[in-house]
Parts: C-alpha cells; sequence; structure tokens
C-alpha cells in the first residue's frame, strides 16, 4: 500500500498540474500528418506517436507488480488516402492497459496479440459511396478503440476487454447522407478460422446526435483459444447499441453489450451463458489544452447455474458482476500530451482465485497512471 500511496500522490500531483496549466480539445488529437511524394504509390501521408506510462496499482494479480513503467506506444503509421486504391499499415510496439486485467509488459502483448504490425489493409474505392477493406482490420465493434492515443482514457475499459479488437478479412463499406454502414467477413477475435460475419449502422440525422447498431456472430465452430482469442467469446454472438452526442464542450456516449455464448455439442458447451454490459463515456473540454474524461460501467454475467465450459464470460467466476469507474485529465500543446487517471474496479458474485491480490481472493482494485508522449 505504501507503494501505491506514494504512486498516487505522484498521480493526484500530476492532476493538479494539468489543472492548474488548464488548456485541449478533443485528448490526443494527432497533428496534420506529414506528406511526401511516394513515387508510383502517389502522395502518402506519415504519422508516428511515442508514449510511456507509469502504473501503480492496489491487490496487484499473482505475478503482477504493484508499479511498472513501460512503453505504451512507439508507433508509425503510413497510409495512401487518395484515388480508387489506399492502404493503411501501422507498425512498432504497443500496449493497452485494461482495467480489471494484469498490467502486461509490452514485449508480452506484441507476441501474444497482433505482432509488430497490428494493422495493415488494402481499400478498394470504385466510388464515392461504396469501399471495400482487406487484411488485418480494425474492429466495428464497441465505442472504444484499441489504441491508447484514440480514446479519452488511458486504460481500455472492461465491455472493450470482452470486444474483439483487430480481425483478419474483408469489409465492405457503404455511405451516404446521413446513413453509413459495414459488412465484414473475417476470423473474429482472431482465431485465423474465416468464419464470423459482423456489420454495423449508423445513422447521424445532425452533427450532434449518431446512434449506432452493431451485430457480430461465429456462423461455424472454432475449436481452440488463445490470448487474444477466448474461445467462448470468439465463438459468441454480440450486439452493440451505441448512442454518442457532441455538442459545444461536451462529448457522452452511452452504449450497451449483450454477448451470448450458445450452447454447442461441437464445443462441449452444455449450456447457452450471456453477460450485459453497460456503460457511459464522456469528455469535456475546459480549453484547447486541457479536457477531463470519464467512463463508468457496469456488467453482469450468467452461469452460476450450470458448469459448462463457457461459464465464465467476465473471468471472475460464473455468475460474477463489476462495476468501474474512470477519470483522466489530458493536456495537449502540439504533439506533446501528459495525461494522469485514476480507476477502480469493484467485484462482487466472484469466485475466490478469480479476483484481485496475489491470492485472487480480494474484490477491489485502484489505479494511478501518468502517461505522456509526443506524436507527430
Amino acid at each position: 500500500m505504501k507503494t501505491l500511496s506514494a504512486g498516487l500522490s505522484v498521480g493526484m500531483a500530476a492532476v493538479s498540474l494539468l489543472v492548474a496549466v488548464s488548456a485541449a480539445a478533443d485528448p490526443l488529437s494527432m497533428p496534420t500528418p506529414l506528406q511526401f511524394d511516394g513515387g508510383p504509390l502517389g502522395e502518402l501521408q506519415v504519422q508516428g506517436i511515442v508514449s510511456g506510462v507509469a502504473t501503480w496499482q492496489s491487490n496487484a494479480a499473482f505475478l503482477d507488480s504493484s508499479n511498472r513503467f513501460d512503453i505504451t506506444n512507439s508507433q508509425l503509421i503510413v497510409q495512401k488516402g487518395t484515388g480508387p486504391v489506399q492502404f493503411f499499415v501501422q507498425g512498432g510496439a504497443y500496449n493497452f492497459p485494461t482495467l480489471g486485467v494484469p498490467v502486461s509488459p509490452t514485449l508480452d502483448i506484441e507476441k501474444n496479440f497482433y505482432g509488430p504490425v497490428p494493422e495493415a489493409y488494402l481499400k478498394f474505392v470504385p466510388t464515392e459511396d461504396w469501399s471495400i477493406e482487406v487484411g488485418k482490420l480494425p474492429t466495428l465493434m464497441g465505442a472504444e478503440t484499441t489504441w491508447t492515443w484514440l480514446n479519452y482514457n488511458i486504460e481500455r475499459g472492461l465491455l472493450w476487454n470482452l470486444e474483439n479488437a483487430v480481425t483478419r478479412g474483408a469489409q465492405l463499406n457503404y455511405a451516404t447522407g446521413s446513413i453509413s454502414t459495414s459488412l465484414a467477413w473475417t476470423d473474429g477475435y482472431y482465431s485465423n478460422r474465416y468464419n464470423t460475419i459482423s456489420g454495423s449502422l449508423t445513422y447521424a440525422p445532425n452533427t450532434e446526435n449518431t446512434l449506432s447498431v452493431f451485430y457480430y456472430a461465429n456462423l461455424g465452430h472454432t475449436p481452440y483459444g488463445s490470448t487474444a482469442n477466448p474461445e467462448a467469446l470468439n465463438n459468441g454472438r454480440t450486439f452493440n447499441l451505441i448512442y454518442t452526442y457532441s455538442s459545444g464542450s461536451w462529448i457522452v456516449s452511452p452504449y450497451l453489450q449483450y454477448i451470448v455464448s450458445p450452447a454447442s455439442t461441437q464445443l462441449g458447451y452444455t449450456h447457452a451463458n450471456d453477460s450485459f454490459g453497460a456503460a457511459v463515456l464522456a469528455d469535456y473540454t475546459f480549453t484547447r489544452a486541457f479536457s477531463l474524461g470519464a467512463r463508468v460501467e457496469y456488467l453482469t454475467s450468467s452461469g452460476a447455474d450450470n458448469a459448462s465450459p463457457n461459464n465464465d464470460l467476465l473471468g471472475y467466476g460464473p455468475g460474477s458482476r463489476v462495476w468501474t469507474f474512470t477519470l483522466t485529465p489530458t493536456y495537449q500543446v502540439g504533439g506533446f500530451f501528459v495525461r494522469a487517471e485514476v480507476s477502480y474496479v469493484k467485484l462482487s458474485g466472484y469466485t475466490t482465485g478469480l479476483a484481485f491480490g496475489a491470492r485472487g481472493d480480494q474484490p477491489g482494485q485502484l489505479r494511478g497512471l501518468v502517461e505522456t508522449g509526443l506524436m507527430f
């Protein structure tokens, strides 16, 4: 606790500094890309980010650490965004600290998830309304993205932790007026078995309001899993409903998530089990340089009344429930940024051994983080 208290004191000092400086638009807005002539490839755009984070936490899991410093990003993005044939390549080191799970070293994240090039795809644009993307694609699922600089919080939330992040396959996009939609055939949670379909539909009647729905389903059976590919989730079905309000200094985005892992003779799942999650993401911009992001989540799961292998979708035991709170002030000037974060996760109905602490028997976890970096 002494180390945690010291860490949180530093974190709170950073918060005080940010408030005192009081100054950003949307947090971590990337500067204008560098442009250069790519010869036969045409005009190319280059962006990059280098960032690191210091983390302190209570009730660290067995083999985890109460405090850690690591790289969150050392990434370079090269893309061609004009013409009928476009492309996007993102490579380098990365991490995505996540609420309620151990803090993994960046080297382990790259090795256990998406490799040194996490996203890379070709994009064919035959008309201004239609496009097709093929390769390693960002997911359509959820309200949060994978990479730290694209979110209002340093850590990803628990709803995000149940969703896929990068998927391989093909995606068809169509947009006209206030409607945009996408349909994808992929390997789901990075399973390397191409048997999942997902789709999104977004309606934006004006600049202030956006409503999106999303659906994911595995149409076959994938009888194996990995760190990036949880078997029960990959073989399940997911539904999202996301509303975003953006006006003046405010952005508020409540969203719902429902996941069901059906019974399956092929997979040995004797019962269907599900989870339900609700979250509200918000950000308030005080000045051109200073903003404050917040997130509240609640998740609940079934499975307490059966012993099917798919009965623990949240990871804290069958029938577990969890709520989280995150607060993240951000200061950014040009390509430089610094932000602090305080988060808390509270469990109930958990299974001893699967909760927090070295013995997995603690119901709560408090974290403090400070992240800083440069973007170009």
